[in-house]
């Protein structure tokens, strides 16, 4: 017994000597940079930023909302003077005194943007009081729904759930959306469609392509059957050592991120943030209809909407580790596996600019009442969109997602293992 645990411990000091390659440090280094300068050149020019576009975005809206304001009133006159009972005058009414409000409320909001640091108080008040007015909005508002509600009536019923937080938490709600402490970055970074998780993943690409096709390219690999250890000891230590220290490397990188964040602005874990509790109730695909999402909008601790997004990129990453030590496994050549592996990392990121058009996936959007195409529904290297799957914007179902991932990986590793005690090096 004493002599296994012995043979183990040779084999993980060994694997962890050959994980610390001069190569894999150099990839770490390059990773920490570029998450640095993601941190200045994204989130704080973002940070800087976003009074501008506040501005110029309510500008629009009041614009908008002077039109609409209009339309309503003349709407109302018409009917008042030609059709008095008609059975939607009373709606109709409602909605041109709620423009009216709303364009008033939005013209201050401009004015209070220019000094929004001087004029906190006073944004974070008209905020409340824009959303509150909406409470007297009728159920059927058309046209302008969308300018009225600013979005949509999911959004508005989130920014009164977080209105709502805020007030029995004790603390200011946050008029700046875009202020980068060490929780907002984290919480952003791991939403899976920003360069934050771009990076991560081809750190983890980076450090395990060769992980054993580098065997093969040095003449190594018969050296492998040739150790005094089973060949699935030393699958599982070599897969468990390679995996376990590229999650801390990923953990060191977000970890570095949180600290740029946490210096600069604070650590920012006081806030809250919207969550869909539905995807949690469903095991696979379910319906997008806004109102049945609405009712399962729910408010979580930063710390909560955190802690989630973590664990689905723990399972998307342990996924792709599988994959990634398959194809080095497979392939047998350092350079195609790293190819291969561009390849499919270039496909899967160009998903996120380049919408779906084939008509079999427009054929299943209708059928099934979604809003994304099929292979982001089922394929799971798509379930790196941690953000769309806890709002509920994927229609997929948490716990599929994570049932899928962790059989997906353990079906990927028994393969390979059992593949490499077959084969001969």
């Amino acid at each position: 017994m004493k002599d296994s645990r012995r043979e183990v411990r040779i084999v993980i000091k060994n694997e962890i000597k050959l994980f610390f390659s001069r190569k894999n440090i150099l990839f770490f280094i390059a990773a920490a940079v570029s998450i640095l300068l993601i941190y200045v050149f994204q989130y704080e020019k973002a940070y800087e930023k976003y009074p501008e576009e506040q501005i110029k975005s309510l500008e629009s809206r009041w614009g908008d909302l002077e039109y609409l304001e209009t339309l309503y009133s003349n709407r109302v006159e018409q009917l008042e003077e030609y059709d008095p009972e008609y059975e939607r005058l009373e709606p109709i009414k409602q909605t041109a005194g709620i423009l009216v409000s709303l364009r008033a409320l939005c013209g201050l909001q401009i004015d209070c943007w220019e000094d929004w640091e001087k004029n906190e108080d006073m944004l974070r008040d008209l905020q409340k009081q824009e959303d509150r007015k909406l409470v007297e909005a009728p159920d059927k508002i058309e046209p302008g729904e969308e300018t009225i509600f600013n979005w949509d009536r999911r959004d508005w019923r989130q920014r009164m759930l977080l209105h709502e937080a805020y007030e029995k938490a004790g603390i200011p709600e946050p008029v700046h959306k875009a202020v980068p402490t060490g929780a907002y970055v984290l919480y952003h970074g791991l939403e899976g469609t920003g360069v934050v998780f771009l990076v991560l993943a081809l750190l983890m690409l980076g450090w395990n392509y060769d992980i054993w096709s580098a065997d093969f390219d040095e003449s190594t690999s018969k050296l492998l059957y040739t150790l005094p250890f089973s060949r699935k000891r030393i699958f599982s230590v070599r897969c468990l050592v390679h995996w376990g220290l590229s999650l801390l490397g990923i953990v060191a990188l977000l970890g570095i991120l949180f600290l740029c964040g946490s210096v600069r602005f604070g650590f920012g874990w006081e806030d809250f943030q919207v969550i869909n509790m539905q995807v949690w109730k469903h095991f696979s695909l379910f319906s997008m209809e806004t109102a049945e999402m609405g009712a399962g909008d729910a408010v979580v601790s930063m710390g909560t909407a955190v802690g989630l997004r973590l664990l689905l990129t723990v399972l998307f990453f342990t996924l792709f580790f599988a994959i990634i030590q398959f194809v080095s496994f497979a392939w047998k050549s350092s350079t195609s596996v790293l190819v291969t592996m561009m390849a499919l990392v270039t496909g899967v990121v160009s998903t996120m600019i380049i919408p779906a058009t084939y008509e079999w996936e427009t054929y299943y959007v209708e059928l099934a009442g979604q809003e994304t195409g099929l292979w982001e529904q089922l394929i799971p290297l798509f379930y790196f969109q941690n953000g769309d799957i806890l709002s509920g914007a994927m229609g997929i179902g948490a716990p599929w997602v994570l049932l899928v991932e962790i059989l997906m990986s353990l079906g990927i590793f028994i393969g390979t293992e059992i593949w490499m005690k077959r084969s001969e090096l």
